[in-house]
């Protein structure tokens, strides 16, 4: 149990956040690359990306969220 907390500590420190929500920023940070970049179908992104599902992603919408950086991108 001393390893594992000390490990703990050592991975907030460098990191500044727990593993697990270090993990999840992780598959976020990907879904949006992925969203950003590719054609992929909205709904298969997150899940390819290890989240549950879609609405896990972000508000708004994965669909809204690739038509709005599109024409960000676009403009």
């Amino acid at each position: 149990m001393t390893a594992q907390r000390t490990y703990l500590r050592h991975f907030v420190r460098a990191t500044g956040t727990t593993p697990g929500k270090w993990l999840i920023a992780q598959r976020v940070q990907a879904a949006l690359t992925v969203l950003e970049t590719g054609d992929a179908p909205v709904e298969e992104i997150p899940i390819a990306a290890g989240l549950a599902t879609p609405v896990t992603l972000l508000h708004p919408s994965p669909s809204a969220y690739r038509r709005t950086f599109r024409e960000r991108r676009a403009g």
